[in-house]
């Protein structure tokens, strides 16, 4: 009774387990849409107890489902390597073609070769488990499997380049490929053996061209722009950029706060000068960079129906980059880059630069870069963000490496660093510096409503981050300061943007112009040139940085850079002397299509968004119409809005009609 009963049980069981799986997608049951590792995990138990539970209801001879031409040790693992190959460049060139229509544009380009050689090490390892089973058991583990696990798989690696494919969809689609393909191979496998033979050298010649070719495409253009260089100037002073990403000034000890953030940037703070009051010209990656390269608003670096926001849109060549200023005056440059998103060379910030380190090779990103094995680490290890991630000590050991081959020209150096931006992730011993708990997601979900608890913890590891960051730019410039480097160098640190914690309701940055997200920290520092230990308490725009590094330098600036020199807060000749007070314009530019995926509640939500900054007082300008003024000198944090009060009304409506005038005067004339 219990025999006749087990099939059936057997049937029953993996049918429903199959339904389940695939429930998420076809019934909406919930789950993993797509198919999870899980569902698919599901999917296989299911589809194995179901086909032994059939093999015995119905006396089937299994043995027939596997039958064919034994195979070979050699040619198991031939077949291996050709199919590894092929599957992995497919991959590569599927990668391109995305990039080529224009369907990405930001991509680590270390894929294109690790794909190839990862698929090829994957293939092999599985030729190895099958090649003792095909031994011990050939009848079962004939050609015929071998070679429908293996085409199976090769189908399946370029299928997920696909992402709109739902996972199932996908494997049934290699599954079909793989039983025709296989049975191909059971009835002419001389033939399958001849063509693999013939085709496994040429396929890993490809693969090793490719291999070739970028390491070309990587070096070959650096080694011209460096023979290109003119000389410069005798004793040309160096230039060092420092920007910490979405590190805002209202979190640093440096400007008063209650936590000892920065205590070595309060320590270098007395080597030059610092601007207690510093703003961004836009609260995100992408435009604020490209300000402080070209000393341009970002409704100038974008045209109408750019959209930036998009993450398809890269900085254009309208305008020249202070690295490409600075290299046609003989100066040597280099960017290093911890944040490879929105500072990526794809969006245009290289420009200029001999050196661009932006992505990088790991051995994590390797032994994911085959479309099989990123789906199981996805599932097995949460936190994705720190593959391509740098550390403040990896960028400053690139900085320090490259540096130390171009002793003979002044340089330009940018250092981008990512470890302060979401996921707040401080390495030992700075992870639990401030707080007892770490935050049970680092990152921080736009559409999410945060309690005054997560917000904590979330700020507890914010301000972890900038403790590390602190230390490793003390390390580095106590490097410098050991090699002689500093005395003759211009030392900039300063910031993108801010970041939100909760102030007007908000999280993240990019979503409004309010003070948290636009004041960033400024030291400059000089020996011998910029006063040591200055600060500043004035209002100043990080618009004006090209315009500075030209002027320290001692550069002619020809109207490359509009702005004005810092310099005219410590230089009394360099002062303006008319009277009127400056206009400090911040936006954020939506040129184009507003991008889907940003959150109702934010304010950028109702549209582009404009900001000034004089006399005082911040206006800001929202996308319906609405307006906002604070107090910039008794309201740091920006709690009382003064638009709807008559005694302001004047000044309501003047900085109205100077964000309508398209922020052509830098001075305004305050009644």
């Amino acid at each position: 009774m219990m025999r006749k009963l087990l099939p059936i049980l057997l049937i029953s069981f993996g049918a429903a387990v199959i339904v389940i799986a695939f429930g998420a997608d076809l019934l909406k049951l919930g789950g993993d849409p797509g198919m999870g590792t899980k569902q698919i995990l599901l999917a296989v138990v299911g589809l194995l107890s179901l086909i032994i539970g059939l093999i015995q209801r119905y006396n089937l001879d299994w043995h027939k489902l596997f039958a064919g031409p034994s195979v070979s040790s050699a040619q198991l693992l031939r077949m291996g390597i050709c199919l590894g190959l092929l599957a992995g460049l497919l991959e590569s060139v599927l990668l391109l073609s995305r990039i080529g229509l224009g369907i990405i544009i930001n991509l680590n380009l270390h894929l294109l070769w690790m794909k190839p050689l990862a698929n090829l090490i994957l293939f092999i390892m599985i030729g190895l488990i099958l090649l003792p089973l095909s031994r011990r058991w050939p009848e079962i583990f004939s050609l015929r499997f071998a070679g429908f696990v293996l085409i199976f798989l090769a189908g399946l690696a370029p299928l997920t380049q696909f992402p709109q494919l739902y996972t199932w969809a996908k494997v049934l689609l290699a599954a079909g490929l793989a039983v025709q393909a296989s049975r191909f191979m059971t009835a002419k496998p001389d033939k399958l053996h001849t063509l693999i033979r013939g085709t496994t050298p040429w396929v890993a010649g490809l693969a090793v061209l490719v291999c070739v070719s970028f390491y070309a495409w990587k070096t070959l253009p650096e080694r011209q722009a460096l023979s290109e260089l003119p000389p410069a100037k005798p004793d040309s002073p160096n230039v060092l950029l420092l920007v910490l990403d979405a590190v805002r000034a209202q979190s640093l000890s440096l400007y008063g706060y209650h936590r000892q953030t920065t205590p070595r940037l309060e320590e270098f703070a007395k080597t030059g000068v610092c601007f207690e009051r510093a703003l961004s010209t836009s609260p995100w990656t992408l435009p604020s960079h490209a300000t402080m390269f070209t000393g341009r608003f970002t409704h100038q670096l974008f045209g109408d129906g750019q959209t930036p926001l998009d993450a398809k849109t890269p900085l254009g060549n309208k305008y020249k980059t202070l690295a490409e200023y600075l290299s046609e005056n003989g100066y040597v440059t280099g960017g290093f880059i911890g944040n490879v998103g929105y500072c990526g060379s794809s969006y245009g910030l290289n420009r200029g630069f001999t050196r661009y380190e932006d992505h990088v090779s790991s051995f994590e990103l390797f032994s994911r870069s085959s479309g099989l094995t990123a789906k199981m680490f996805k599932y097995f290890k949460n936190n994705q963000n720190t593959i391509a991630r740098k550390s403040a000590a990896d960028i400053n050991q690139s900085f320090l490496n490259w540096r130390s081959g171009h002793k003979d020209r002044p340089f330009f150096a940018f250092l981008n660093y990512f470890d302060a931006h979401d996921p707040y992730i401080a390495p030992q011993p700075f992870e639990l510096k401030f707080g007892t708990q770490k935050p049970k997601l680092p990152t921080i979900v736009h559409d999410r409503k945060y309690k005054a608890r997560e917000i904590r913890q979330l700020l507890d590891a914010y301000d972890s981050c900038i403790a590390y960051l602190d230390n490793e730019i003390g390390l580095l410039l106590d490097e410098l300061k050991e090699q002689d480097v500093l005395k003759n160098t211009v030392v900039i640190v300063t910031s993108d943007h801010g970041e939100q914690f909760g102030e007007h309701g908000l999280m993240y940055h990019v979503n409004s112009l309010y003070r948290q997200l636009l004041q960033v920290p400024l030291l400059i520092s000089f020996p011998n040139s910029i006063p040591a230990g200055k600060r500043f308490n004035n209002a100043v725009s990080l618009r004006d940085l090209p315009a500075t590094i030209i002027d320290l330098v001692n550069l002619e600036n020809p109207n490359q850079f509009p702005g004005s020199s810092l310099a005219r807060y410590w230089r009394p000749e360099k002062k303006t002397a008319n009277g009127n007070v400056p206009v400090l314009f911040s936006e954020i530019f939506i040129g184009g299509e507003e991008p889907d995926w940003i959150p109702e509640s934010w304010p950028v939500a109702k549209g582009e968004m404009k900001s000034v900054v004089a006399g005082g007082y911040h206006y800001i300008q929202h996308g319906d119409g609405n307006e906002e003024l604070f107090d910039f000198d008794n309201d740091p944090e920006e709690e009382r809005d003064l638009a709807n009060s008559k005694e302001y009304a004047g000044m309501l409506k003047q900085m109205g009609l100077s964000v309508a005038a398209g922020i052509v005067q830098n001075y305004l004339k305050i009644d």
